[in-house]
């Protein structure tokens, strides 16, 4: 087993409100909140966020790289 870090992007966010926020939102107060979604600029366009994930992996899963970086067919 190999262990590593995925990287990639993405523009889901997850953001939890406080209680003086759920309150100015009409909500009740002391329940817990969160708002769940995609960021976006002005123009509407996602914007991408890096993120890592462990995982572990079974070795044979692994190929080597040629020097361009992509990866080797066998």
């Amino acid at each position: 087993m190999v262990a590593g870090l995925l990287v990639a992007p993405h523009s889901r966010v997850r953001v939890r409100l406080t209680d003086g926020q759920a309150a100015g939102l009409g909500l009740s107060p002391g329940v817990g909140y969160t708002v769940t979604g995609t960021l976006t600029n002005l123009n509407d366009t996602a914007v991408e966020l890096m993120t890592s994930t462990p995982m572990t992996v079974p070795a044979r899963w692994l190929h080597p790289l040629d020097p361009d970086g992509s990866a080797r067919r066998s």
